[in-house]
């Protein structure tokens, strides 16, 4: 009989799952004899990378958040799963100072053997969401003599929780009152009154009475009478005689002193009131009286046919026992629901292209005004935020006055307007935007008139007028700003063509 031996040898490889077995074989017979070894190796090693057991997919968030790689499950075909190694790390692509960025988390997992298998996916944080305001002011209408209502308290919040800061801005479209006045009324000539107490040839605003018929009476062709807070007033008018238009007076005079009715009536000399020829005189208590500033600048200068007169004004009487009064009926004239009126005299040289003679007149005058109050202008009030991000919400209120046009304002938070309705805006585009060195503006005119464009900083100051043409509707036009001049900033731009207003965001980087 035969008697084989096997010998059983295990050779260690790199790692615990890579290793030889060498198997060693010798035959004895009965006799003792013993065969040559005969050897068989087996090479067992792991050459397959583990598996990624968890899908992987790519997430997107509007806010900034922390990224933390995901917990995955993986397996192996030979390592236990408390023996193969997760390794994870984040690699960013790219980011900026408002947490927005691509972010990529990378995995690496290794066998006892360092087979692997790495995967990865990808974290993109973009806040494209814009703040919402608190409240959106709608528009108003006012009575003309209504006070205009504070601006609204608006506060903004955002998507992502950042501290959002509302900026505000108004601005006054239109013919904007006199700078610092209280009141900006223009001048209309009245009525005759009723019955005609006084047998008036025609209705007028000034009377000079001692000149001729066709040189005595003269209505307004434009003008304005505007009231300072200092008791102040100033009449300012471009008037036409009432029988030939191609003649008539460039006034100007000063009004101060103003006084109530107890204060006008109790001074240190005798005071009184006008109500003749149709003036209302139950109202005057509630008027309020002035005195004419005599001296230069008080004078009538002649235009047209009267070019080269000149007519010197002064308070009449020269007692001050009349004023010149403001008010209900006040214009000694006609019942006018707000009027201005008084009594002046007048001497200087009057030209008349009709005479050769250069004459010298004198007489007592009239002023008769009726006033319009209602303001010519509306009040454009914007509220701007905008996030770290550069989202921005903004909502335009126009406050406007009865019987005056409403300013269309461009405003972002309205619906998209219909074609129609596109039709009547100034589009506007500013690039580049941010600027550095220089903004180009190209706009489209929608109405044939003036255009202006202005640079406002974020606390509703102008800081640059950079257009101010008369255009062409349906042409465009271009026009390039130094933004140089300005410091790194967020800046409100705003286009006025005509009754149109349109308003964007111009950012400057350096």
């Amino acid at each position: 009989s035969v008697e084989v031996d096997m010998v059983e040898e295990i050779i260690e490889g790199e790692c615990a799952n890579s290793y030889v077995i060498v198997r060693t074989y010798t035959a004895t017979d009965a006799c003792g004899n013993v065969s040559e070894p005969v050897s068989v190796s087996y090479y067992i090693y792991d050459n397959t990378n583990p598996t990624i057991e968890t899908q992987l997919e790519d997430l997107s968030y509007d806010c900034a958040t922390e990224i933390v790689p995901a917990a995955i499950t993986v397996s192996d075909n030979c390592s236990e799963t408390a023996n193969i190694s997760v390794t994870s790390s984040v690699e960013t692509i790219w980011s900026d100072d408002c947490g927005n960025g691509v972010f990529v988390v990378n995995y690496y997992v290794a066998d006892e053997c360092g087979n692997f298998t790495e995967a990865s996916y990808s974290v993109t944080i973009q806040d494209e969401v814009a703040p919402t305001l608190s409240t959106t002011p709608e528009n108003l209408v006012l009575a003309c003599d209504a006070q205009i209502p504070a601006a609204e308290v608006v506060t903004a919040s955002d998507n992502c929780g950042s501290e959002i800061e509302v900026e505000f801005i108004e601005t006054i479209v239109g013919e904007q009152p006199a700078e610092g006045s209280i009141a900006d009324c223009n001048l209309i000539t009245p009525a005759l009154p009723a019955g005609n107490p006084c047998n008036y040839p025609t209705a007028w605003a000034m009377a000079l009475f001692n000149m001729p018929t066709s040189s005595r009476y003269y209505v307004v062709q434009s003008g304005e009478l505007v009231r300072y807070p200092n008791g102040t007033a100033h009449v300012s008018a471009t008037l036409v005689n009432a029988y030939n238009s191609n003649a008539g007076f460039n006034v100007s005079v000063w009004f101060n002193s103003q006084m109530d009715w107890s204060s006008w009536s109790n001074q240190n000399f005798p005071t009184s009131f006008k109500a003749d020829c149709g003036g209302i005189d139950a109202n005057y208590q509630d008027w309020l009286y002035f005195v004419l500033v005599n001296g230069e600048g008080a004078e009538l200068t002649g235009w047209g046919e009267y070019a080269g007169s000149a007519l010197n004004l002064a308070h009449a009487p020269s007692n001050k026992y009349f004023g010149f009064q403001l008010g209900d009926g006040a214009n000694n004239y006609n019942a006018a629901d707000n009027g201005f009126g008084g009594w002046f005299t007048y001497s200087g040289s009057f030209v008349n292209a009709n005479s050769s003679a250069i004459q010298t007149v004198s007489g007592a005058g009239d002023f008769a005004f009726e006033l319009d109050c209602c303001p010519d202008y509306q009040i454009v009030r914007c509220w701007t935020a905008m996030d770290c991000s550069g989202n921005m919400v903004e909502h335009c209120q126009t406050i406007s006055f009865e019987g005056s046009d409403i300013i269309e304002v461009v405003n972002p938070t309205t619906p998209e307007s219909t074609e129609a309705e596109v039709s009547k805006e100034s589009h506007v585009s500013v690039y580049p935007n941010p600027a550095t060195d220089q903004a180009n503006f190209v706009f489209s005119a929608v109405e044939t008139g003036k255009a202006t464009i202005d640079i406002y900083d974020l606390a509703g100051a102008r800081v640059a007028s950079i257009y101010t043409a008369s255009v062409e509707a349906g042409n465009e036009y271009k026009t390039t700003f130094d933004a140089g001049t300005l410091a790194t900033g967020v800046y409100t731009y705003r286009l006025t063509n005509g009754s149109s207003v349109e308003m964007g965001r111009l950012i400057i980087s350096k």
